[in-house]
């Protein structure tokens, strides 16, 4: 009898301590569950959502973001925190009934903490096993990045146009009222030159009047020029119109851009420009004429902003939904970057027509805890430093949107934070670049996708290393539209002493490089991954 009641204390106190991981419903499930229709998501390549943070991280995020693999049939996730795993009575956050496969947190925790995470899933006859626990603390001097409330962050959106950048309305959280945004071109050298570059270019495609047809029947490079030449047009104009005084130069402008919108809402969506022809100018077009409409709505007679807004959900449909394509796989390239343009799509349109709303609240908190899914929080970007110059730039665009508006502070995250030290030792003046498509093909001078990137971080990350990366390349860029509102950052002191390490470990990526001398073009630098 005695060790009956032994055995039954222990059986009770393991209930007690196992709590977190017992299934009450009829069905028992498991993460083993490996299958793209019926359990957890993985492609055929073995790519699924990651696991993050992985166990033993440490965290230079503080809290880090949460992501975990998609899990068809999942009606829900319940996600927990303890500081033992599985203990009930060590918990220090919860969160049931999660309908995403990734979270943030709203505060920040300790540092010097043990922390575990796990996650189980739900389904309509069943839940499945608690994860294994995955340990993780934070770094003593680990940037904040916490996330308000999403139906707060959502109220934030203005009721007005334009919300791309800036805004008419007062009292919000945004970097720029829309006075102030068009007073950079009055106050800094890099607004004026900016402003000067597209409106002059926009005075000479209204004086020219040329609007191509849609391009058919030509080679699809052809087709490729002639679509991204009228989106030159559209935006050109657009921003223009959006930052110059009235006046009957403006008025002529705008009255162009409004024709090429016309005449871009006609061109055949399964044509030439179509996603299935070129995802890149398919999502050009989308983007860059949800912005023009942005920024000229008030110019825009209702009929034209339902030929605009028709097309825009046309050509999102038959290219699909990103975010559903993201929560699965995050990493593709191209659908990385479509995601983020469909985030300015939606914003740009919320609220005008019935479905954008509900798409930017599927896109931004997915941006936010996966951004970037080519790294963690080094800074670094897997595909090598070829693409990290065509990808920084791009997934910006969306990130500056953000930003500006105040919803969330992406450049607050630690990636970002980070970013200009992957730059300063893999592809920093003289360097060759690391590794994946382009990289080791060229010397790095001068080069404009460097530029314009330093600049955001020397704008919102107050950067001096940023600056010096960006100097060291030409300064900032004078005829990139997304420099007009990072100007004022224009005379900001560099970083002239570079006390750095001569050798850094990435340490997500898992790269380390070795250089004998930072600041010399001439250098010699060893990268191994």
């Amino acid at each position: 009898m005695k060790k009956l009641k032994k055995l039954t204390s222990l059986i009770l106190s393991a209930s007690m301590i196992l709590g977190a991981c017992s299934v009450v419903n009829a069905k028992d499930y498991s993460w083993d569950d490996i299958n793209t229709k019926t359990g957890v998501y993985i492609t055929d390549d073995g790519v699924s959502m990651l696991w993050s943070p992985i166990d033993g991280y440490v965290s230079r995020q503080n809290p880090p973001d949460f992501t975990w693999p998609y899990v068809n049939g999942a009606l829900s996730y319940d996600f927990r925190i303890c500081t033992r795993p599985y203990a009930n009575d060590s918990k220090v956050y919860e969160k049931s009934g999660l309908t995403t496969n990734y979270h943030n947190l709203q505060n920040v925790l300790e540092t010097g903490t043990q922390y575990y995470w796990f996650v189980r899933y739900n389904k309509a006859d069943g839940s499945s096993s608690w994860s294994e626990p995955r340990k993780f603390r934070i770094d003593p001097d680990a940037h904040i990045f916490t996330v308000n409330d999403w139906d707060e962050v959502f109220g934030k959106i203005p009721s007005s146009h334009p919300r791309i950048f800036t805004t008419k309305e007062s009292g919000t959280d945004y970097y720029y009222t829309l006075d102030e945004f068009k007073s950079i071109k009055d106050n800094t050298a890099t607004g004026k030159a900016i402003f000067d570059h597209y409106f002059n270019q926009a005075k000479r495609y209204a004086d020219a009047n040329s609007i191509p047809d849609d391009p058919v029947d030509m080679e699809q490079k052809k087709a490729d020029s002639v679509a991204r030449g009228l989106n030159t047009q559209i935006v050109a104009c657009s921003f223009s119109a959006l930052i110059a005084e009235d006046s009957a130069e403006r008025d002529k402008i705008v009255n162009h851009c409004i024709k090429a919108l016309r005449a871009i809402a006609t061109w055949n969506p399964k044509g030439m420009t179509s996603h299935k022809a070129n995802d890149q100018v398919n999502r050009e077009i989308m983007y860059k004429c949800a912005m023009a409409y942005d920024w000229l709505y008030h110019d825009l007679s209702a009929d034209d902003r339902k030929a605009i807004t028709d097309m825009l959900k046309t050509r999102w449909d038959i290219m699909g939904d990103f975010a559903d394509k993201i929560t699965k796989n995050p990493l593709d390239s191209h659908g990385w970057t479509i995601l983020g343009y469909q985030g300015i799509v939606s914003y740009a349109l919320c609220d005008d027509v019935p479905w954008a709303r509900e798409k930017f609240r599927e896109i931004l908190p997915l941006y936010t805890a996966v951004l970037p899914p080519w790294s963690t929080q080094d800074g670094g970007w897997s595909q090598g430093t070829g693409y990290w110059k065509h990808g920084t730039n791009s997934n910006k665009e969306f990130i500056d949107v953000i930003q500006l508006s105040g919803l969330v502070s992406l450049y607050d995250k630690a990636w970002l934070k980070n970013e200009p030290i992957w730059l300063l030792y893999t592809n920093a003046v003289g360097s060759y670049g690391s590794f994946g498509d382009e990289g080791n093909t060229y010397v790095v001078e001068n080069n404009p996708n460097t530029r314009q990137s330093m600049a955001r971080h020397m704008f919102f990350n107050q950067s001096s290393l940023a600056a010096r990366l960006a100097n060291d390349q030409g300064g900032q860029n004078k005829s990139y539209l997304y420099n007009y509102y990072t100007a004022p950052a224009e005379d900001m002191e560099e970083d002239k002493n570079l006390i750095y390490p001569r050798g850094h470990h990435m340490q997500d990526l898992d790269w380390a490089i070795m250089s004998s001398d930072l600041a010399d073009p001439n250098r010699v630098q060893f990268t191994f991954k």
